[in-house]
C-alpha cells in the first residue's frame, strides 16, 4: 500500500458517507489502518480494554461525526458513567444502533437501547428464553439480522440462504413473506416447541425485520474504531511522530497543480 494511505483523519474516515454501508470501503479503511500500525512498529492491540472503550464512548464527537442525532451516543455515555465497565460487546451494540438510527425508527432505537442497558444492569437471566443461545449476547433482545436468520433456521430447518431470503422478503413486506406466519408456527409446533412462544418469535421477526442491524458490519466497524482509540490512548506519540514525518514529506502544492490541470482549472 502506498504511503499516502497513512494520511487518515477521523473526520475523513467517519464522515456522513457511512450512512451508506459498504463492506468494501470498510475493508480498505482497515487495510490503511493496518499500514499505519505497521509503520509505527506493529504495537499489540489488546482487545476489550475497558479504558479504551470508555474513552471511545466519551470521544463520541470526534469518532462518531455522522450528521445524525446523537441521542444513542449520549445515552451510551450516561450509562458508561453509571457502569464504568462497558465492554467491547456493549460497544458493538451501541455502534450498531447508532449507525442504524434514522427518523423512521427513533422510538424503536431509544427503547431498545434503554432495554439493553436495563437488562445489563439487572444481570438479566436468559435461561428462560426460547433459543437463549441466539439472543444471550443481547440479553434476549432481537437486534441483529443474523439473530433473526438463526431463529428462522432453528424453527423451520431452512438453510442459511433460504433464511436470508425470507428475512429480505420480510423487510420488503412481500405478500408471500407476510403470509408465511402460519407455516412458520406449524413447523415450530411440529418440532415440539410451544405454539405461543413460536407465534411471538414470528411476530417479533416480522414486525422488526426492517429495523434489524447487520452484526458483521457493526463488529468490524467497532473493531476499527477501537483500534484507532487504542492507538490514541497508548501510542499517541508514535502515531503523531509518523503523521508529522509524513506531512513534511508530502508536497501538497504539486498535487493541487495536477488536480487543476486535469480539470482545466486555475488557482484562485
Amino acid at each position: 500500500m502506498q504511503s499516502n494511505s497513512l494520511n487518515i483523519t477521523p473526520e475523513l474516515i467517519f464522515s456522513h458517507i457511512w450512512a451508506i454501508r459498504s463492506d468494501a470501503r470498510l475493508a480498505v479503511m482497515q487495510q490503511s489502518l493496518d499500514s499505519l500500525i505497521a509503520e509505527i512498529g506493529s504495537p499489540k492491540i489488546i482487545p476489550n480494554d475497558l479504558t479504551v472503550v470508555s474513552s471511545l464512548i466519551k470521544n463520541q464527537v470526534r469518532w462518531f461525526s455522522m450528521a445524525c442525532e446523537g441521542y444513542v451516543m449520549s445515552l451510551a455515555e450516561k450509562y458508561e458513567d453509571r457502569f464504568l465497565n462497558l465492554t467491547f460487546k456493549d460497544l458493538v451494540v451501541i455502534v450498531s444502533l447508532y449507525y442504524n438510527y434514522t427518523d423512521l425508527q427513533k422510538k424503536h432505537t431509544k427503547n431498545l437501547l434503554k432495554k439493553y442497558f436495563k437488562r445489563r444492569q439487572s444481570c438479566y437471566d436468559n435461561s428462560t428464553l426460547l433459543f437463549s443461545d441466539i439472543t444471550s449476547q443481547t440479553y434476549g433482545l432481537l437486534i441483529y439480522r443474523e439473530q433473526a436468520e438463526r431463529l428462522i433456521m432453528a424453527i423451520t430447518d431452512m438453510g442459511h440462504e433460504e433464511a436470508k431470503k425470507l428475512l429480505r422478503a420480510l423487510r420488503k413486506c412481500t405478500y408471500e413473506a407476510q403470509n408465511y406466519g402460519e407455516t412458520f408456527i406449524s413447523l415450530g409446533v411440529a418440532k415440539g416447541l410451544p405454539r405461543e412462544k413460536v407465534r411471538r418469535i414470528w411476530a417479533l421477526i416480522s414486525r422488526q425485520a426492517q429495523l434489524l442491524t447487520d452484526y458483521k458490519f457493526s463488529l468490524a466497524l467497532s473493531w476499527l474504531l477501537y483500534q484507532l482509540q487504542y492507538l490514541e490512548t497508548y501510542h499517541l506519540s508514535r502515531v503523531w511522530s509518523k503523521v508529522r514525518r509524513f506531512a513534511k514529506q508530502y508536497e501538497h502544492g504539486i498535487n493541487l497543480r495536477q488536480i487543476e490541470k486535469l480539470n482545466s482549472l486555475s488557482m484562485l
